[in-house]
């Protein structure tokens, strides 16, 4: 097709047929738009001025396409090819055939390699529902005993994860609000007006109270008449705070910041005995890296990050590495991280004490989050399956220290080991 910068659009006709697709106006004009912005795009590549008579083949504007294509955003450029495509197809020029099936091939290759990406990028994706038995848990555990201190605190964060189910993030600031009783205070992730909160005492709020009630008060819910009329959740947060010995601004500070997104702001995890005394060495290991870098950027005269980047750069990031060096040595195909302990812990909750208490201790407005993002019941490790009781199957006397499923009589390395 012979075509010049002054030539008339005319020259560059449309064949009257049926196209091979059927298009809709708007994309057809689209395409038309394109295809003549190309065209004038490989007029100008050729001209030494701009009165130059040149030819442009189908060849050449599909090759001149494919030499600035990369330069463009991957959506954009597939709206050009497609265009491309269906002109070529459409006008039929001569030489259309090969640089139609140029075009169609360099299609393919690129969708392939896209795939190839993509699937790539899915395998190394957490699956939703990823735990790690125990057997696994406790192979992890002895390869991080010989990677000296990042690997005892790796260490320590994994038993601690395990045991409370707390997302990596909530660490900086759970405290215990009674460590004699093995309640471990959970603030959701987040969430910063927390003033009063330490006031409120342990187990306040509950999976097995909040449970009884939405069954009582379930009608009633759905029976409001009135946008004024307070929720279920709004009896119930008044009634727990009742009794507590809180200022009129301070429980004004609790009431606005009651929940949010559906929900508690914090929630108390009972924590096994046997685990207590791991998830006192990560939270000792966790304060102690913390106001070591604030100390830090003080003495250099820096402005302090705040806590989230400062936990995330120091704490978080080296010890996710840590732990999937660990994970390279034992495991032939299988990396585990710091966020499948909290759908471990989903397991083995669910299969000692129920879905309810899962949902509380998870953090979960829905249980459908619970449900269908984190392992199941029936993958819970082998002792929490038979559980009778509304907790875990662990008794005073088993020593702290051990790790998880070992007794005291047959004692593992010890998760403190520090070269």
């Amino acid at each position: 097709m012979d075509t010049n910068i002054n030539s008339s659009p005319e020259k560059s006709t449309f064949v009257e047929q049926e196209p091979p697709v059927q298009l809709k106006p708007s994309t057809i004009l689209t395409y038309r738009t394109i295809y003549e912005r190309c065209m004038r795009n490989s007029v100008q590549r050729r001209q030494a001025t701009p009165d130059d008579p040149v030819t442009v083949t189908p060849m050449d504007l599909v090759e001149d396409w494919l030499a600035t294509s990369g330069t463009n955003k991957p959506r954009y450029a597939n709206t050009e090819r497609s265009a491309l495509i269906w002109s070529l197809n459409t006008l039929r020029e001569p030489g259309w055939e090969e640089a139609y099936t140029r075009l169609r091939t360099v299609a393919q290759e690129r969708n392939t390699v896209f795939r190839n990406k993509q699937a790539e990028t899915d395998k190394r994706s957490r699956e939703p529902g990823r735990m790690i038995p125990e057997n696994d848990l406790r192979t992890l555990l002895n390869a991080l005993t010989n990677m000296g201190q990042s690997g005892a605190k790796a260490q320590w964060w994994l038993v601690a994860g395990v045991a409370s189910g707390a997302r990596p993030i909530e660490w900086p600031d759970a405290e215990w609000i009674d460590e004699e009783k093995s309640v471990l205070r959970i603030y959701t992730a987040k969430v910063k007006a927390r003033n009063a909160w330490h006031k409120v005492p342990p187990l306040t709020f509950t999976a097995e109270d909040l449970d009884n009630e939405v069954e009582q008060l379930w009608g009633a819910r759905n029976a409001r008449g009135s946008e004024m009329t307070p929720t279920w959740h709004e009896v119930d947060f008044e009634r727990r705070i009742s009794t507590i010995d809180l200022t009129e601004a301070e429980r004004a500070e609790l009431r606005a910041a009651q929940f949010k997104n559906g929900v508690l702001l914090f929630r108390d995890v009972l924590i096994e005995p046997e685990y207590r005394t791991f998830v006192r060495l990560h939270m000792e290991s966790v304060r102690s890296v913390m106001e070591e870098e604030k100390a830090k950027a003080a003495a250099a005269g820096q402005e302090s990050k705040s806590d989230e980047k400062i936990f995330s750069d120091a704490y978080f990031h080296p010890l996710r590495h840590t732990i999937w060096r660990a994970c390279k040595k034992v495991f032939p195909d299988q990396l585990y991280s710091l966020v499948d302990t909290r759908s471990t812990f989903s397991a083995n909750r669910k299969a000692a004490m129920g879905g309810a208490s899962a949902q509380h201790d998870l953090g979960h407005a829905s249980y459908s989050t619970s449900r269908d993002h984190y392992a199941p019941a029936s993958r819970a490790w082998t002792r929490y399956k038979n559980t009778q009781k509304p907790g875990p199957a662990v008794g005073p006397e088993n020593a702290e220290g051990v790790l998880p499923g070992q007794s005291t009589g047959n004692p593992a390395q010890s998760v403190t080991h520090v070269e």
